[in-house]
């Protein structure tokens, strides 16, 4: 019987030196700076432009279309409701054109 408990406790010892580690992959710092040219900057900084451009855009004309779609027989709430989608075309239109000449100064220049 006491053979039965030293064996238990040996492995009981044993069990209890190792170790077992869990690894779920790698984790990166958020704080991590991982740009290292000004190219990589310039470029970055011109695509959260034009994400939040073109999310712009898209709430512009969500707002146009409400305020068109309730004008009813108001004709001056539709007109302000077009020039709301109007302002949101224009918008987009500069935001790509931007985004083209960016893109090609950079291709060409840089």
């Amino acid at each position: 019987m006491l053979s039965f408990i030293k064996q238990i406790l040996i492995r009981t010892i044993q069990a209890q030196d190792t170790e077992t580690t869990i690894s779920f992959g790698t984790f990166a710092s958020p704080f991590e700076f991982k740009y290292t040219s000004t190219e990589a900057i310039i470029d970055a900084i011109s695509d959260i432009i034009f994400v939040g451009g073109m999310l712009l855009f898209v709430v512009i004309i969500i707002i146009g279309g409400i305020i068109f779609i309730t004008a009813g027989v108001s004709v001056e709430n539709a007109k302000k409701g077009f020039n709301w989608i109007k302002a949101g075309v224009i918008g987009v239109i500069v935001i790509l054109l931007a985004k083209i000449i960016f893109e090609l100064v950079k291709n060409v220049f840089l």
